[in-house]
């Protein structure tokens, strides 16, 4: 199915901000609170696209982790610019998406797809080829484990996307 444009990503959602608008907030003492018991593995990185769930090596597709969305623009002045704007897990056991291949399914459907959340539509569809997965594949990390680093990298570094915030993080919402 084709990527949505941005005219149909926004009359889609026509009371919402732009949607290419992100907000990013960046709190650099935030950052020095990220302190991990363990540290994370190598990522791999993967271009999101329809195809994203084939292209997965398999230790992958079967495990359990850490996924960041970013976006990578190449701009013609050589810089090299990313900017993080989703993080999200998958956990073990018998949940419907008890792995990344199965989780991504859902992300792989959103494309060109108008009835799925708005941030989710967003960031499938606006920026083909410039979107990228990172997965942390922690298949030796307990659930619990998985789900205490995602909220601490959720509430510290505030991804324009993700909507799961509390507290301080919370609040940066509200400034915009």
């Amino acid at each position: 199915m084709p990527y949505l444009t941005e005219s149909e990503v926004r009359d889609a959602f026509p009371h919402s901000a732009a949607p290419l608008k992100l907000s990013v907030y960046h709190r650099i003492e935030w950052w020095d609170e990220i302190i991990l018991p363990v540290p994370l593995p190598a990522p791999i990185r993967l271009t999101f696209t329809d195809t994203i769930r084939n292209t997965m090596p398999v230790n992958i597709r079967n495990g359990k982790g850490l996924y960041f969305f970013f976006l990578e623009p190449e701009h013609p002045i050589n810089l090299n610019i990313s900017q993080l704007v989703y993080i999200g897990r998958v956990l073990g056991g018998a949940l419907d998406n008890h792995n990344f291949y199965l989780r991504f399914r859902e992300y792989v459907n959103a494309i060109g797809n108008r009835a799925v959340k708005r941030n989710t539509m967003r960031m499938t569809n606006l920026w083909p080829n410039k979107t990228y997965v990172y997965f942390f594949e922690l298949n030796h990390f307990t659930d619990a484990q998985i789900v205490v680093y995602e909220d601490l990298l959720i509430q510290k570094i505030v991804p324009a996307l993700n909507e799961k915030l509390s507290g301080i993080a919370r609040q940066t919402r509200l400034l915009h």
